[in-house]
């Protein structure tokens, strides 16, 4: 929470967002979404994509959350990665959490679908 205080006052969020884990991360862009402070969003967003690369398993979960927040930047590059890495991304992704995409967000998910059928079929 102190990095949406410092940024209200200040305008920056500062260094320690690199100290953060992705559970905080979400909670700070969850506030940030809040007190209406789209420039700290822009800056967590990398950060949250970044931690989603790094366990392919959560990437749609990650995708299922930022939408529900309306992070449209967010869900925009979540749904580049997980059609770019399609082939790591789904067989290590619960059914769970393709269930709840398609529950939640059914024409985002019928638009990566058509995404990855376009990439799988384009020539190498």
């Amino acid at each position: 929470m102190s990095p949406c205080i410092r940024t209200r006052s200040s305008g920056a969020l500062g260094e320690d967002l690199d100290l953060l884990q992705p559970a905080q991360l979400k909670a700070v862009a969850e506030l940030a979404g809040r007190l209406l402070l789209p420039g700290a969003i822009t800056l967590l967003q990398p950060r949250l994509l970044a931690a989603a690369a790094t366990a392919p398993e959560t990437a749609v979960a990650e995708l299922v959350w930022a939408a529900s927040h309306s992070l449209t930047g967010l869900v925009e590059e979540l749904s580049g990665f997980v059609v770019a890495h399609a082939v790591s991304v789904l067989p290590a992704t619960p059914q769970e959490a393709l269930a709840a995409l398609a529950a939640a967000q059914p024409e985002l998910m019928a638009a990566i679908m058509q995404a990855i059928a376009v990439a799988v079929a384009a020539p190498v």
